[in-house]
């Protein structure tokens, strides 16, 4: 169980540049021009043409341009009440991950698409009183124990324990486990000495059969483990502290397993075949 709280004082965000809005249907002022994008130290040149084409037919066509050059960012189009604006986006968060737009003076004058409407940004984050901060929104929590998703400034508590049917999975697991061993053994019991000593050492309970039954376990006259799924369900809701100890404490149904499986494995290997 545990309990963290979160205060999020800032979001990780995309550097973001948005042109000057523009008469969508209206023939494009601009003549010939170029942008000169630098991102990711790469530097990319992106030729204007607006000869014979709208205002969202250039910047229709200027989008296209700059993504297929693939420099870390996206371009698109947003067309809306008649009206038409360029944004690029940066593929990723974070500080660093910026990118700068210039150009010849006619496209910048017409665009203004060098303007940063949203820097790259960290997020920044309280953790537990802790100041902290990452490049994404997807952060780690408790040495990696806890993962979370940053999606608004402000403040939370995060409250968890460990799922009833988590563990229910894992003993259903390690039922199915030992009863393959048995039958594996039973096989082959008449190899050798050693597989016989085996089986014994694996037929008998790992702890009173009282506690076992107390968890929905039981263990059958051929060694074989059952599992009562409700009766463990009922067990985890009243006392999941008891299931723990009992499950996997110093004297539980894993120690027990544990040791009688090492006990197994420490028969001369010769014995296996003796017979």
């Amino acid at each position: 169980k545990g309990r963290y709280s979160l205060e999020v004082k800032q979001l990780a965000q995309a550097q973001r540049n948005t042109s000057t809005a523009l008469n969508s249907n209206e023939t494009a002022a601009l003549d010939k021009g170029y942008l000169e994008i630098i991102s990711g130290g790469n530097r990319h040149t992106v030729t204007v043409d607006g000869a014979g084409k709208t205002n969202q037919e250039l910047l229709e066509t200027m989008a296209k341009d700059i993504n297929s050059q693939k420099m870390g960012l996206t371009a698109s189009v947003i067309s809306q009440n008649g009206q038409s604006q360029l944004v690029l986006a940066g593929d990723k968060t974070g500080y660093g991950h910026d990118f700068t737009v210039s150009g010849s003076q006619e496209v910048l004058q017409q665009t203004g698409l060098h303007n940063v409407k949203q820097t790259a940004q960290d997020a920044q984050y309280t953790f537990n009183g802790q100041e902290r901060h990452s490049q994404t929104n997807d952060v780690a929590l408790d040495s990696y124990r806890v993962s979370a998703t940053l999606k608004s400034v402000g403040q939370t508590t995060i409250d968890f324990a460990t799922d009833s049917d988590t563990v229910k999975k894992a003993v259903n697991k390690l039922v199915e486990a030992h009863n393959n061993t048995l039958k594996t053994l039973n096989d082959n019991v008449q190899m050798g000495t050693a597989v016989t000593n085996q089986l014994k050492n694996l037929t008998r309970p790992p702890i009173a059969e009282e506690s076992m039954k107390a968890l929905g376990l039981s263990y059958q006259k051929d060694g074989k483990l059952g599992f009562d799924e409700k009766t463990f369900a009922q067990a985890y809701a009243q006392d999941a502290s008891n299931v723990k100890n009992l499950l996997g404490g110093s004297y539980s149904v894993a120690r027990g397993l544990l040791d009688d499986a090492q006990k197994a494995l420490s028969q001369p290997s010769y014995k296996l075949v003796d017979g």
